[in-house]
């Protein structure tokens, strides 16, 4: 709405394992916003990890992979190669981005590259002393300059989004999401509902699905090529200033060179790069 500083709906979405806590989020955007955001929807999706392992029993039991090299295999126990050399680091790791992005839609992976995803979602707003419900308060108390302060959030809404969905209806009040009446906003709508269609959350999910794992599989091909050594990475901006990092130069650090790339007119061969030594 004009004037506002602050929206006065926020959706969030992320992982449930991920470095980001999604109620932290809400509750930041409930309680540190004036005027304050009325709902905070946070979409939630949780991976449920699976292993391909079509080895029979005897060689499970006689070879047991690390969890590195469940990422370079085949679900019978074969490593992964790429079929034909490619010209340059980048095209390396596209090829093998590519090829495991197959090997995953083929069910072939042993480890593949994004488990069975399940979906929720759920509408946060400041708890009140109305909400007797205590499964669904988020209980969170801060220290202030007048003294303790409760800053609780509570659950208004849950339900699965994917791969099922939830056949609930949502309605929030117009009134309840804004708390005044803004200017030009139709006093008769004000007492309205807002209705959310969960089967449109539903719809997005399969293509971000897919999205992120491309990503997994651009992250992982990286990952295997540098275990295996086939590219070279450089050191990063702050490493380099630092004097640390992979494959920084022997006694140089913000002002050194890099060692060129096998691409360049002096070849890796030529100017291996060397561990930086550590002053005992």
């Amino acid at each position: 709405m004009r004037g506002r500083i602050f929206p006065s709906i926020v959706i969030e979405a992320g992982w449930s394992e991920g470095e980001r806590d999604l109620k932290a989020d809400a509750r930041l955007w409930l309680w540190g916003t004036e005027p304050p955001v009325g709902f905070v929807i946070l979409i939630e999706h949780v991976e449920t990890k699976v292993l391909r392992d079509d080895r029979p029993e005897d060689q499970k039991e006689k070879r047991r992979f690390t969890e590195s090299e469940k990422e370079e295999r085949l679900a019978d126990g074969r490593v992964i190669e790429l079929a034909e050399p490619q010209a340059n680091n980048e095209k390396l790791e596209r090829a093998w981005g590519e090829q495991l992005l197959r090997l995953h839609h083929e069910d072939k992976l042993m480890k593949p590259l994004l488990g069975a995803v399940q979906s929720t979602l759920s509408i946060y707003r400041r708890a009140t002393n109305a909400d007797d419900d205590e499964t669904k308060i988020v209980k969170n108390r801060i220290d202030t300059e007048e003294g303790p302060r409760q800053q609780d959030i509570y659950r208004h809404f849950h339900a699965e989004i994917y791969p099922k969905v939830s056949e609930r209806e949502i309605k929030l009040r117009w009134s309840d999401i804004l708390g005044t009446l803004p200017e030009k906003f139709p006093e008769e709508d004000f007492g309205r509902d807002f209705c959310i269609d969960l089967q449109q959350f539903n719809d997005c999910i399969p293509d971000a699905i897919e999205g992120h794992t491309a990503v997994n599989a651009t992250d992982r091909a990286f990952a295997i090529l540098k275990r295996r050594g086939e590219i070279f990475v450089y050191p990063s901006h702050s490493e380099q200033k630092k004097g640390v990092g992979p494959n920084m130069l022997d006694g140089k650090a913000a002002d050194a060179s890099y060692v060129p790339s096998s691409g360049s007119s002096a070849s890796l061969e030529e100017n291996p790069p060397r561990k930086k030594r550590r002053q005992a």
